[in-house]
């Protein structure tokens, strides 16, 4: 390919372009998959402006940096602020064995009254949230995230 070309087309360097690009198919999947909710907050990540891939347990400095950088286990999704702030003053919450803390209504639960079976991280909602906050979105809302889910045109 030639860079000189690409860059005039597109009006920005073709490594930028293709970063702009995995991101944008990444936010699409991860708001498909329903994972659109912040790590920090709680909320819903609405904006590709506002999306961010971080890392729960710092890898800079760990014992193993390479294993916990590419482990996807260690990586969230949250809004560009709240990732930022994490940064500069991080809060590491202990949580007593088999429960987990939901963002929604802001109480620990035993993990058996969240919706899967993974382990939970910030900001995820137990059942009684995910289903409230299914219900508050709009009827079109709802059908395309189906529509999607079931891949029916």
């Amino acid at each position: 390919m030639d860079k000189v070309k690409a860059k005039k087309q597109l009006g920005i360097n073709p490594g930028t372009a293709s970063n702009r690009l995995r991101k944008a198919v990444l936010f699409q999947f991860v708001q498909l998959a329903r994972e659109d909710t912040c790590y920090q907050c709680g909320k819903t990540i609405e904006s590709i402006d506002e999306f961010s891939i971080e890392h729960m347990e710092p890898w800079l400095d760990s014992d193993n940096p390479k294993e916990k950088f590419f482990n996807l286990d260690n990586i969230a999704f949250s809004h560009l602020r709240c990732n930022i702030a994490a940064k500069r003053s991080p809060n590491k919450i202990e949580w007593p064995e088999g429960q987990a803390w939901c963002s929604g209504c802001k109480q620990m639960h035993p993990l058996s009254k969240f919706p899967d079976s993974k382990p939970i991280k910030r900001g995820k909602v137990c059942r009684k949230c995910s289903a409230r906050l299914w219900h508050e979105k709009s009827y079109y809302e709802r059908r395309k995230i189906l529509r999607n889910k079931y891949k029916v045109k």
